[in-house]
């Protein structure tokens, strides 16, 4: 039998218009809650990052820097003060267990727990995969105050995420303060945070298998959590540089007992969306010619940050060199850009 194909595409069309309009009626009648577009753009935007495998193999200076900044997580805690202060949102409780402040950076040590195990619960899509193959909490609208003062420039910089038990996670955070600091050691200082875990309604509802959503179900559970804590005495000295080489430009060094932090300006702005990053790598020395591990670092989208450990806690060079090299040049040969500042 042939088929006059002519025919048959006219009448899939009247069919295709007929169900499209009983649709738009039935949606009339049935009063279907309609979600906004920005709420669904915002939601997508936020939540659901579409992340490829990570391979631990291919990535070994990730997965270096993650020993790092692991290691820094957990001798900090060490040291830590502790906090206990909580505050219970829509289910979900924040605890602040411990902290340590140093003046140039802030270690938060917190739990979250529901009543009921967290997988029954929608905050469980708040915690996702990241693209280097660890758990992580979406912690949104962060924000910390020193003594009533708001740093405008301090986020987390790196998270270590577990979980504790089926109620229960912990995270730490380490905080970088860009900020100079005019606390006196010995003083106790306060220190107030504020941020939002979100609820990933819709995400929680699609996956029970629901076919309707109503904004009004998407929220943030708002947290505000404050404490005093005596800052370590890290014999803490900001030095400003501001020099410029080859486009980078070493805006200030601090240094203290423990470690230097480096702010450097790189000469354009990283872009997610263009896939434009900064892969240089910049090497720290001490004054006997020593590299200085890195153990910390973070910026924005034309700074770069870095803490680079002292070989010998306490024992502060004279000076530093920093050169910074591209990444295709892992013998170190040539230099983009170089450094010295005198530390004493």
């Amino acid at each position: 039998m042939k088929y006059n194909r002519k025919n048959l595409n006219k009448k899939n069309i009247i069919i295709i218009s007929i169900i499209f309009l009983l649709v738009a009626f039935l949606l009339v009648i049935i009063n279907i809650p309609i979600v906004e577009d920005s709420i669904i753009n915002r939601i997508i935007d936020e939540n659901m990052d579409i992340v490829a495998p990570y391979d631990k193999g291919e990535n070994p200076e990730i997965e270096e820097e993650k020993k790092v900044y692991k290691k820094e997580h957990k001798e900090s805690e060490l040291k830590a003060t502790k906090i206990n202060v909580s505050s219970k949102q829509n289910g979900l409780n924040a605890t602040i267990y411990k902290a340590l402040y140093e003046k140039s950076k802030v270690y938060i040590y917190m739990t979250f727990n529901t009543d009921k195990p967290l997988e029954k619960t929608r905050y469980i899509n708040a915690i996702f995969d990241s693209e280097y193959g660890e758990k992580k909490l979406d912690l949104q609208d962060f924000e910390i105050y020193i003594n009533g003062k708001k740093l405008m420039n301090s986020f987390p910089d790196s998270e270590v995420f577990k979980f504790i038990d089926k109620n229960t996670v912990s995270v730490s955070y380490s905080i970088p303060l860009e900020e100079t600091n005019d606390v006196n050691t010995g003083d106790s200082t306060n220190i107030k945070i504020k941020f939002s875990i979100p609820n990933n309604a819709m995400y929680y509802y699609l996956d029970k298998g629901n076919t309707s959503f109503d904004a009004k179900e998407y929220f943030k559970t708002k947290y505000s959590l404050s404490f005093n804590i005596k800052p370590e005495d890290d014999n803490q000295r900001v030095i400003i540089v501001n020099k410029k080489d080859n486009g980078h430009t070493l805006k200030k060094v601090i240094v203290n007992d423990n470690y230097v932090k480096i702010d450097m300006q790189i000469p354009f702005k990283q872009s997610m969306a263009k896939k434009k990053f900064y892969t240089n790598f910049i090497i720290v020395t001490d004054d006997k010619g020593r590299e200085m591990e890195m153990s910390g670092g973070g910026g924005s989208e034309d700074k770069i940050i870095q803490i680079h450990d002292l070989i010998n806690k306490g024992d502060i060079p004279k000076y530093i060199n920093i050169s910074i090299y591209k990444s295709d040049d892992p013998n170190r040969l040539n230099p983009l850009s170089s450094f010295k500042v005198n530390l004493k």
